[in-house]
């Protein structure tokens, strides 16, 4: 009987001592911190998240304000150790979930909430610069989750009695393009809707929810954004062509037309304006009009490509199109004198479109259009080596090099 008690003892004594041994956990964490502090040894810290996560597991500290806090310490300090934060790329998220749970336990014995909620609030910033980072590393979901944070925590506090001055608009645009990134247009256009409503100034806002809902072909919605935007922003030109797009998509040249004529009064230097009036009067079919809307473009910008792509195009069509009629005539003596004709008119059109498309190959010497043009307007005219120089660049060209 004795011995049966003095066994139960033992374990009880065994129980005590593993129970207390988890306090001390705590008080380590701390010291650990403090030698970090002073010496900056990564390995004080490696200690300390070792403790805390002991201290965190165990059933008489996991239950205590202090722990968590510590624990919200470390973590924070990892994150911003440029030893140890490569191999901890959840410290912050660590951080700020130590810290939540240390201030939800409502502990009565722990004493130091102030602090705790302004270590939260310093993690705004933490967390806005892990948001630019991961953005400008192309992880936007990582960054979009960063942003979401920020907005997060300013709630949290504000259920604590404590308000915090943020860019918010600034940041929720930012978030926005986060989405955007990540493909979760249904976030992106709740943020980027709230920034309209808000009145916030920056028309990066219109431009990037028209696109959303051009690329969903939604037109209306984007006309209404773009709409707002214009109205907003009157001298904006990107804005301006983004509408023309849309009129010259729904075959409304003449209302580009009148668009473009006003933006290029606000812009009169801007070679995409003259170049987008082009394409419009092209499809109006007043090729005249086209052709001195492109020439008005290269004058303002030698080196638009676009214009003069379309410049030779304008010529170079005209030939084919004359092609097409010397290769339906006959064998006859008349057939053969109007093949001459055709052939002196088409050769006519192929040295007017030459030099555009030359200055076009210049800008730009990997566009196919351009090269197969090349290649065949020096063959018609007998230059084989030029046309088999272009030949054999369209061949890299297509083979990827």
């Amino acid at each position: 009987m004795n011995k049966y008690i003095l066994t139960i003892g033992v374990l009880c004594f065994a129980i005590q001592i593993n129970t207390e041994a988890q306090n001390p956990k705590v008080t380590s964490t701390y010291n650990y911190l403090q030698y970090y502090d002073q010496d900056g040894k990564s390995d004080n810290l490696m200690d300390a998240m070792e403790a805390i996560n002991l201290a965190a597991k165990h059933d008489q500290t996991k239950g205590k304000g202090k722990t968590w806090y510590f624990r919200g310490q470390v973590y924070d300090k990892i994150h911003t150790n440029e030893e140890l934060s490569p191999s901890h790329p959840d410290a912050l998220d660590e951080a700020w979930d130590s810290y939540k749970k240390c201030l939800e336990l409502n502990d009565p014995k722990f004493r130091d909430k102030d602090d705790a909620l302004q270590n939260v609030y310093v993690l705004t910033n933490s967390y806005l610069t892990k948001g630019f980072d991961l953005y400008s590393a192309k992880q936007y979901q990582g960054a979009f989750d960063a942003y979401m944070t920020i907005f997060e925590i300013r709630d949290f506090l504000a259920t604590h009695g404590k308000e915090i001055k943020l860019e918010e608009q600034i940041i929720k645009l930012n978030t926005a393009l986060a989405a955007i990134g990540s493909d979760n247009m249904v976030e992106a256009k709740r943020l980027l809707h709230e920034l309209v409503d808000s009145d916030h100034d920056n028309v990066l806002i219109y431009k990037k929810l028209s696109g959303i809902y051009l690329a969903e072909k939604n037109t209306p919605s984007a006309q209404e954004v773009l709409e707002k935007g214009i109205k907003k922003y009157p001298n904006d030109i990107g804005l301006l062509i983004d509408e023309l797009n849309i009129f010259l998509s729904q075959g409304k040249q003449a209302e580009a037309i009148d668009k473009l004529k006003k933006a290029i009064e606000l812009e009169p230097d801007n070679a995409q304006l003259h170049f987008a009036l082009g394409t419009a009067y092209e499809h109006l079919k007043e090729m005249d009009n086209a052709k001195a809307a492109y020439e008005k473009a290269v004058e303002v910008n030698p080196e638009h490509y676009d214009s003069y792509s379309n410049l030779g195009a304008l010529s170079y069509n005209k030939a084919i199109d004359l092609n097409l009629q010397m290769n339906e005539l006959g064998f006859s003596s008349a057939d053969q004198k109007k093949y001459e004709v055709l052939k002196t008119e088409r050769d006519t059109y192929y040295n007017e479109a030459l030099p555009f498309f030359e200055k076009a190959y210049e800008i730009k010497d990997d566009q196919t259009e351009i090269l197969t043009a090349l290649k065949e307007i020096y063959a018609k005219m007998g230059d084989y080596e030029k046309s088999n120089a272009m030949k054999a660049r369209l061949e890299e060209v297509r083979s990827g090099k």
